[in-house]
């Protein structure tokens, strides 16, 4: 009953600054010994987004009856969030899932949805795919087996039961693979959601399911919207599509 009702920190967010200059990077990882073979991914952000990840971690101190050091750089109480033809939004907790959803429900026929995840269980994201499935989008969706933890063998819960389920409910409009862990984990954490000409990639800490979108745990995501062929949205495609395809000759992933 403890380990059912654990609330957990499950932010992975790094911010440095340097007077005039600061950098944010947020990432699926855990900093730990024991995750070193994991697949993870992150990204990293330079620019007034540092503000709100100072916002959100000065808060959690604040709950943990500490205090943040005072920033190098003064707060801009008119934070712009437009560079390089890039939107760029730090959320936290529920807010990630509001933003996952809306972008799913938005994609009609022919767009595409690419996702690399550890866990997927949350119901709403769940009936959301199969749904965009029916409009006609190609989703393809890579997921660990959940079958290793740090030397010990799982169960396949929730991923495998959720893969066959989206294999049925979508007449296999949906494509699963597995990444082929052996002791390691694949751990990363991302969405990218073509739409039209635009796309929107989300990724960081969260993991798809009720205990991390619905305010349980504490996480942090970041958003990023821009065109479709922008040089960071391509070099994700390209991440997601060499695991999928194997290429190269290179081995990551194996047919449900």
């Amino acid at each position: 009953l403890d380990m059912l009702n654990f609330k957990a920190n499950h932010r992975k967010v790094f911010m440095a600054d340097r007077k005039d200059h600061a950098v944010v990077i947020l990432t699926s990882g855990n900093p730990h010994d024991g995750s070193s073979a994991h697949s993870n991914v992150a990204l990293k952000i330079s620019g007034n987004i540092w503000q709100d990840v100072y916002a959100a971690e000065a808060a959690i101190a604040k709950l943990s009856d500490r205090k943040l050091q005072e920033p190098l750089q003064e707060i801009d109480k008119e934070i712009r969030r437009e560079a390089e033809h890039a939107k760029i939004v730090f959320l936290t907790e529920n807010p990630i899932k509001k933003q996952l959803h809306a972008r799913i429900r938005q994609t009609t026929a022919n767009d595409e949805i690419r996702m690399a995840l550890f866990y997927l269980s949350d119901r709403q994201i769940i009936k959301a795919l199969v749904d965009a499935s029916e409009r006609g989008v190609h989703i393809k969706v890579i997921l660990d087996p959940n079958k290793d933890a740090f030397g010990f063998e799982k169960i396949g819960v929730p991923n495998q039961p959720v893969a066959e389920e989206l294999l049925n409910r979508s007449s296999s409009k949906i494509q699963v693979r597995w990444y082929d862990t052996h002791g390691e984990q694949f751990h990363t954490k991302l969405a990218l959601i073509k739409h039209g000409t635009q796309a929107t990639l989300l990724l960081g800490s969260a993991n798809f399911t009720r205990r991390n979108l619905n305010n349980y745990n504490l996480e942090a995501n970041v958003s990023v919207t821009a065109e479709d062929d922008a040089l960071f949205i391509k070099a994700v495609a390209d991440y997601f599509d060499m695991i999928w395809d194997n290429r190269d000759g290179k081995y990551y992933t194996v047919s449900y």
